[in-house]
């Protein structure tokens, strides 16, 4: 049978009852729907119209349920008892379960909405949401009912994942260790776990509800955690992990560690307040008695850093004491070797048998060793107490090896052994680095292999072990055919005072220093040191050592030729005034023969105060003074320094004749303004060509280059101070080189290599580089000078000064690059005249 047939059925067992469904437009828009199902019963519950929504949700056809089957049958029996029961005590009325307690409310013309779980017709459960109304005809009488609705799986489902994070949530808050409550906004609680309804002394969490804080045990403290809530629900903040105190039901003063937030509805409201807390006080208990102990403690490190402190100053006090003992013993023990080998040069000046030549001679190399005992004595000391300092400068690397090979042959004068250099490699010419330390280790293992080979070779060797870009790692070898090391000595080799054994010692000579010093100088420089021996075939010594490269051997020659104008060659000191000022009679004795046997006229003074009188009575009769640093009544640096205040002796050489060896003491010596320094004992054709030097830049007499001295000097405002300074003093630049075209050809050089030495310091300094850009600093201000630049080489030593403290660099610069642009154009428009 047909829907249609059906619903004629209908109409013709009820008359004269209404027909059913008058209305075709809304018969067709029930049978279609698809969303939600609409079946029709009869007043008994057989189904009269099945939808298509309805076969959709439940899987039957239409013709099999319309007439076959009610209501009752493809509803849960569950739940029509459920809803029986749920009628039966809402009215107070027995009721049974059927289709009438599905009906029962429509039937009374209430539209009846409720949950209801259908049957499929594969046996599964639909829960869905049912409407339920009376079909009524014209005459208002039921003809049947409608039932209709939507699937309501989701909703259940939804439902039933709430309901599961309900019980975990609840479970959550039980479980977790601290006191959880929940507040309105009148902060009254409405909820807490069952660890706060303990502190509240309830048995229960529901004994909270309603109630606030002033209810309970702790109300001394209830207006303080009102507060608290009240804020954090005006504000919309929370407020996390802050120490409060609460009272316990014994009365007990407990600390809490406490947490607020809160809580917000659907529409973002505030409408009440989430607070959890933590018994702290045990903890706080353990922390107020580490708070003593770690006081007490605090003043034990305290007395203790006293004491430390106390026993630094007292160590700092020993190295001064130290540092000043090597100073001292280092001038008491060179003013007498000065002597002696003064006296020694002396002698081999004049003519002599051969016998006292050789007892001369003799003398002169033992001075000499115990000069280089002493010398490596303070190596030690001042490597230990860190303040060696290594220098990084360009060098020829030829020119070491060279000074290494003639020093060399020199020792095996009287020995059969042959000195063999290895050939560099050809890429590598010029290098940055420190090149008097490299040819100290050079040396001193060099002069181990001829003292321990009687006979047979020494053959040193260079080897480039890795060059990336300019970076080298070089490899210096030193290989004997002498007496070599017993291998249960080798251990000790590089230690301190240690030689193979003591026989070695009275044999060869030596302090057992030199090892030491030359692997300390290696670790400084940045490399490593080793060795290989065969007792009776000879040792090798090597060591590494990183450089810089120069790629182009014009840099190196330049910077030698701006820096340290070329020393005149040897010769006599014909015609030049000296001064010597020293409180040892042996030694101006010597000092006074040996350059008067070069030519030069020697004064002589014996304390600062005496050379400052003689100086003052004779302002004019001298052109280079060699003062001692050490004297009593006024020493070599405040005689100096008095000296430079004087106008008509700012310019005069001074140069430091001292027996100290250490840099500070160097750097004292230039601080108080003397030119240059020399160590006692000083080497006589160094010396001499030292005061060449010195002299020809002091007192020249003037030259023919009239239309050269003529032209005016430059001269610039400095930052608009109105004080004004030479850019270039061209007079001044020919008394120092003689030569107009050597001069010039300087000044070009200096354009070149020095245009860009601002942006050279500005790029040291963006690289953390702030020594660098000192030296630079400093290198530039004495290339100034010698090229009688005044502008530049004032600025570049202020320069230097602020590069040597933490002061912003950056205006000194700017007025530095300023300068150098000063003097670029004063000697560009120097040669188009």
């Amino acid at each position: 049978m047909t829907q249609a047939e059906a619903l004629a059925q209908a109409k013709a067992s009820s008359k004269p009852k209404a027909p059913l469904i008058t209305n075709s437009a809304l018969q067709q828009a029930i049978f279609k729907s698809i969303n939600f199902y609409s079946i029709a019963t009869d007043n008994q519950g057989v189904i009269q119209v099945f939808n298509v929504g309805a076969e959709r949700m439940l899987g039957y056809s239409a013709a099999e349920v319309v007439n076959r089957l009610s209501m009752t049958d493809i509803a849960d029996p569950k739940d029509i008892l459920r809803r029986a029961q749920t009628l039966s005590a809402e009215l107070v009325t027995p009721l049974a379960p059927g289709f009438e307690a599905l009906i029962f409310k429509a039937e009374r013309g209430s539209e009846d909405t409720y949950e209801l779980t259908l049957i499929r017709q594969d046996g599964s459960r639909l829960p869905v949401v049912v409407s339920v109304s009376a079909l009524r005809d014209d005459l208002n009488a039921i003809v049947g009912y409608l039932l209709m609705g939507t699937d309501n799986t989701q909703h259940k489902l939804t439902e039933t994942k709430l309901g599961q994070s309900r019980v975990l949530l609840n479970a959550a808050i039980e479980i977790m260790p601290f006191r959880v409550f929940w507040k309105d906004l009148d902060s009254r609680f409405f909820g807490c776990n069952k660890l706060f309804a303990k502190d509240a002394g309830v048995t229960h969490p529901c004994a909270v509800i309603g109630k606030t804080d002033f209810e309970f045990h702790w109300k001394d403290q209830a207006a303080s955690y009102r507060k608290d809530d009240l804020s954090v629900m005006r504000s919309g903040t929370s407020k996390l992990d802050f120490q409060e105190q609460q009272t316990s039901p014994e009365g007990d003063m407990l600390w809490l560690n406490t947490s607020k937030m809160p809580l917000h509805d659907e529409n973002n409201q505030v409408f009440g307040v989430l607070c959890a807390y933590q018994d702290i006080t045990e903890k706080k208990k353990h922390d107020l008695e580490l708070e003593g102990h770690r006081n007490h403690l605090e003043d034990l490190v305290h007395s203790r850093t006293l004491e430390l402190m106390a026993a630094r100053d007292m160590a700092d006090t020993a190295n001064r004491s130290k540092a000043r003992f090597l100073a001292n013993m280092s001038h008491e023990i060179r003013t007498p070797l000065n002597a002696i080998l003064g006296l020694a040069y002396l002698l081999e000046q004049s003519p002599l048998e051969i016998t006292a030549q050789n007892l001369v001679r003799k003398i002169r190399i033992s001075g000499r060793m115990l000069l280089g005992i002493i010398s490596d004595i303070l190596d030690v000391s001042k490597i230990e107490a860190g303040k060696l300092q290594l220098e990084q400068a360009p060098f020829s690397l030829a020119d070491v090896m060279s000074n290494i090979d003639a020093s060399l042959r020199a020792l095996t004068v009287d020995k059969p052994i042959e000195i063999i250099l290895a050939p560099l490699s050809d890429d590598v010419f010029g290098v940055i680095g420190d090149a008097l330390r490299l040819e100290q280790v050079l040396l001193n293992l060099g002069n181990n292999a001829v003292k321990f080979t009687p006979a047979g070779r020494v053959t040193l060797r260079t080897e480039v072990v890795s060059c990336h870009d300019d970076q080298l790692i070089l490899r210096f070898s030193v290989q004997d055919t002498g007496i070599g090391i017993a291998p249960e000595l080798q251990s000790g080799v590089f230690a301190a005072f240690t030689q193979a054994d003591s026989s070695t010692t009275r044999h060869f000579g030596g302090t057992g220093l030199g090892l030491t010093i030359c692997r300390q100088l290696v670790h400084l420089m940045g490399g490593d040191i080793g060795f290989s021996s065969s007792l009776g075939l000879g040792s090798e010594f090597w060591f590494t050592v990183p450089l810089q490269k120069i790629s182009d051997n014009l840099c190196l020659t330049d910077s030698v030729d701006l820096n340290k104008p070329q020393s005149p060659p040897e010769g006599k000191l014909e015609g030049v005034r000296l001064l010597i000022v020293d409180d040892c009679e042996i030694n101006r004795d010597v000092a006074q023969s040996i350059f008067s046997s070069q030519g030069a006229t020697v004064s002589l003074a014996v304390n600062g105060q005496d050379a400052l009188d003689w100086l003052l009575a004779h302002p004019c009769e001298v052109d280079l003074v060699l003062m001692d640093v050490q004297m009593p009544v006024m020493d070599g640096l405040e005689a100096t320094r008095r000296l430079r205040r004087l106008p008509q002796f700012d310019q005069l050489p001074i140069v430091a004749l001292t027996a100290g060896a250490f840099k500070s003491q160097q750097e004292a010596a230039q601080d108080a303004g003397m030119s240059h320094y020399i160590s006692k004992p000083f080497n006589v054709p160094s010396t001499v060509a030292l005061i060449q030097r010195l002299c020809s830049s002091y007192s020249r007499p003037p030259v023919n280059s009239q239309a050269f001295l003529s032209m005016p000097a430059q001269s610039v405002d400095i930052q608009g101070s109105g004080s004004e300074m030479m850019v270039l003093n061209s007079a001044q630049g020919m008394k120092i080189w003689q030569n107009k075209t050597l001069y010039l050809t300087s000044l070009r050089r200096f354009c070149d290599l020095y245009g860009g030495a601002v942006f050279v310091m500005r790029v040291s300094l963006s690289e953390g580089r702030r020594s660098d850009a000192a030296a630079l600093a400093h290198k530039l201000a004495g290339v100034a000078a010698n090229l009688a630049l005044p502008e530049t080489c004032h600025i570049a030593k202020e320069a230097e000064q602020i590069l040597k403290t933490d002061f912003d660099p950056a205006q000194i610069l700017q007025r530095l690059a300023l300068a150098l642009t000063h003097a670029i154009t004063t000697i560009g428009q120097l040669e188009e005249t």
